[in-house]
């Protein structure tokens, strides 16, 4: 006897406190974190080393973007013999 009525306290409490009516959101107000990319090494050698030519990190992207092309292109011109495509050898049939 005692437990349900102790139980119905319970009911009634907690459906009292999670009414919908009480809540209320403000989402036009909620401020979103800002991001702020920390530069790498790379980029921060390549921004000193200009001398005040590259400025700021997109600059220096586009440099170290250019540097790898100029290195693929020019490895590729220089090793053109050790890029072999042997064919592939199929075992004869039983």
């Amino acid at each position: 006897m005692v437990l349900g009525k102790l139980s119905f306290f319970f009911v009634a409490v907690y459906t009292s406190l999670m009414s919908n009516e009480d809540i209320q959101f403000d989402v036009d107000q909620i401020q979103r974190p800002s991001f702020k990319s920390k530069e790498s090494l790379l980029v921060r050698m390549v921004i000193r080393c200009s001398g005040g030519f590259i400025k700021d990190e997109k600059q220096a992207n586009y440099v170290l973007l250019g540097i790898t092309v100029v290195a693929f292109t020019l490895s590729f011109l220089l090793f053109p013999g050790s890029v072999e495509v042997s064919p592939i050898q199929v075992p004869p049939a039983l």
